[in-house]
């Protein structure tokens, strides 16, 4: 099957960040692209690349939507990540924390709830 080929406008909404928080992704070259034109106008991010960066199938949660899924306040989730108690992504150079379903999955078992 071949791989899914994803907009500048749909990797930002993937991973929850501005879109030219994408452009300089591509441009540091943090994110593989694929330039379909030749041009410039063409580039595409392969959602495996994404998938296998980030190392999950779903897009991405924010603080406050991690927060809200674990029902736990976004500043509890911060000093959670801060103690090390729960994992998160950091997709750019400035820290910006992202969690993935998996993780919050994983961290919830390890609390034993379903």
């Amino acid at each position: 099957m071949p791989d899914r080929l994803m907009t500048d406008e749909a990797v930002a909404d993937y991973l929850k960040v501005g879109l030219h928080t994408v452009y300089d992704m591509r441009k540091s070259g943090e994110l593989p692209s694929v330039n379909l034109s030749g041009r410039g106008r063409g580039v595409r991010v392969k959602l495996s690349d994404l998938q296998t960066k980030y190392s999950t199938e779903h897009p991405l949660l924010t603080v406050s939507e991690a927060a809200n899924v674990l029902g736990i306040a976004p500043v509890t989730l911060k000093r959670y990540v801060r103690e090390d108690r729960l994992p998160c992504i950091h997709v750019t150079s400035h820290r910006t924390m992202r969690f993935s379903v998996e993780m919050l999955d994983a961290y919830m078992a390890s609390l034993g709830v379903n």
